[in-house]
């Protein structure tokens, strides 16, 4: 018999790993190490805090009940800080709906699935680092310097400290997360001919509203599209919750400080650095003739929030065949999030990719050395996102296309929710000719039904998940008491992830006289009510108005969605 042949251990849990970078990727990376028994993970950051950064942008998460942030454990979290999107239209320049994303018109409204979460970037970064136990974060560490160590196996960083212009801090790796952006630093010093970022010819200029406020912007945003141009709006944070008023209120409002993100595209190939006050002055040119309100949003702009940039992706399939063929360093470099697969915002997966990373690593940590985990990790990450940053590609240059604002039977922009396809044209032909557009309606979902009622349109079929026929009838009232429970509990996350199984149980569930919109307001729980009416499509009813225990504060709340 031959000798049975020695494996090499896997990598020590404690084992020092270096994460490059504290952002989405880097934070989820070091949280997603913790949850797999890893006790040495430190993140080296060059910025001098959490807040250096400025605030950035909104970002388009999938809520997903058994997804990354179920599984990194900030899902409901995260949720919590959602600054819920129901809904926004199409317009052109002059206003004139061209679609709609939404669920007003469908039959089968409000069934309370969140397809995605609004979150602002650094409440997510915060929300992650806030979870990490025993990861070290080293602030004011700027990378200079990769190679390898002398026993040829672990990696040697250089690393700039702030105020030490001479002095060099070394430190010995035995794996690293190259997690610091699409400019990486771990790249350039590990790769330097690696192959380079690639331009979209698009640059982007956002900002975000201060204490703004217009009726098309409850709740949802627009999309404004005009050669070649695209404004997208969307709600980005509350910077106050539903405000508890005192007993005697006979009013109760949204919460006062919105604020909406807004971000233009357009066709440019300048990559001439500019300040703010000439990026709003840019963005106000380009809009200077469009709808109402996008002049007064971008006007009530902070200018610390507008920033600018040409945008850039990078082919991850590309670097992965550079990185298989240079052998000079020891293959303990993994590289994650915008350093691998930065990518266009237009499908607004880019965050979405990068949290999936990290679990990635640790699945393949712990089942093999660290060399072929490193491997089969990048070779796994590069399978997943090299299609998502092709799709995104094609999403800037289909945004952008002139000939976009005036569409033709068919083409995707032709998209109006809740009616079928070859009613379409009508619909925004009559929409056009009755003069219902972004301009000349305060309603414009009510306009917009009575039209549709006109033309006697029947929207399509919904597609449910599971039919409540289906159920059998003692596990649709034991469902049914735990609908009303959690919504008397205060428990959000459980009322989710009913609605995602079962679209139609929550609004229609009615156990002993006793509805889950009945029972949350009974119990003063705005969060859970305002999510029942928005999301789940629970109807406001006059015997909720006329309940004497219900608090005034509450009634007030119901009363703007009767």
């Amino acid at each position: 018999m031959g000798k049975k042949r020695q494996s090499r251990p896997r990598l020590d849990p404690g084992a020092h790993i270096a994460i490059i970078g504290s952002g989405l990727a880097g934070l989820s990376t070091a949280l997603s190490l913790e949850q797999g028994g890893f006790t040495n993970v430190h993140i080296y950051e060059r910025e001098g805090s959490h807040d250096a950064r400025k605030e950035g942008y909104g970002l388009t998460l999938t809520y997903n009940p058994t997804g990354v942030l179920h599984q990194l454990n900030v899902l409901e979290e995260i949720a919590q800080s959602d600054c819920p999107s129901r809904s926004h239209y199409m317009f052109n320049a002059n206003g004139e709906i061209q679609g709609y994303f939404g669920n007003a018109f469908a039959r089968n409204r409000g069934w309370g699935q969140r397809g995605n979460l609004r979150v602002p970037r650094q409440r997510v970064r915060q929300i992650l680092a806030s979870r990490l136990k025993i990861t070290e974060t080293h602030w004011d560490h700027k990378l200079v310097g990769v190679s390898g160590c002398e026993n040829g196996e672990n990696i040697c960083l250089a690393f700039q400290l702030e105020g030490a212009a001479e002095e060099k801090l070394l430190v010995g790796a035995d794996l690293v997360v190259a997690a610091d952006g699409i400019r990486s630093a771990v790249l350039q010093h590990a790769y330097p001919q690696a192959p380079p970022i690639q331009s979209l010819g698009i640059r982007l200029i956002l900002g975000i509203s201060s204490s703004f406020t217009h009726v098309h912007l409850k709740e949802r945003g627009f999309y404004t599209l005009d050669s070649g141009k695209r404004l997208f709006v969307m709600p980005f944070a509350r910077t106050a919750e539903w405000a508890v008023i005192d007993d005697n209120a006979t009013s109760c409002s949204q919460p006062t400080g919105e604020q909406y993100m807004w971000q233009l595209s357009f066709a440019s190939s300048d990559d001439k650095t500019y300040s703010s006050t000439e990026l709003l002055q840019q963005a106000l040119f380009h809009c200077r003739d469009w709808h109402e309100p996008v002049q007064e949003l971008m006007l009530s702009t902070s200018q610390e929030s507008i920033w600018g940039t040409l945008l850039y992706d990078r082919n991850p399939e590309i670097l992965h065949k550079h990185l298989q063929i240079n052998d000079t360093l020891p293959r303990r470099i993994l590289i994650v999030g915008d350093a691998c697969h930065a990518m266009s915002p237009f499908k607004g997966q880019g965050a979405n990719q990068a949290l999936q990373d990290g679990r990635v690593l640790v699945k393949h940590l712990t089942s093999a050395r660290v060399e072929i985990a490193v491997s089969n990790t990048q070779r796994e990450i590069v399978q997943r996102t090299a299609s998502v940053v092709a799709a995104s590609r094609q999403a800037s240059v289909y945004w952008h296309e002139p000939q976009l604002v005036m569409p033709k039977d068919g083409q995707d922009t032709q998209k109006f929710a809740g009616v079928c396809s070859q009613d379409i044209p009508a619909l925004l032909h009559a929409l056009q000719k009755k003069n219902i557009k972004a301009n000349s309606a305060n309603d414009l979902d009510k306009s917009v039904q009575c039209t549709i009622d006109e033309l006697q349109l029947i929207g399509p079929p919904e597609v449910r998940r599971k039919a409540e026929s289906e159920l059998k009838e003692a596990h649709f009232v034991d469902l049914a008491r735990q609908a009303i429970l959690s919504s008397e509990m205060n428990d959000l996350a459980f009322l989710r992830k009913l609605s995602w199984e079962y679209p139609n149980l929550i609004r229609n569930v009615d156990v002993d006289d006793m509805t889950c919109l009945q029972k949350a307001a009974k119990s003063g729980h705005i969060r859970i009510a305002h999510w029942l009416i928005t999301e789940a499509g629970c109807l406001v009813d006059a015997r909720l108005l006329n309940d004497l225990s219900i608090k005034s504060y509450m009634k007030a709340l119901l009363k703007m969605y009767m």
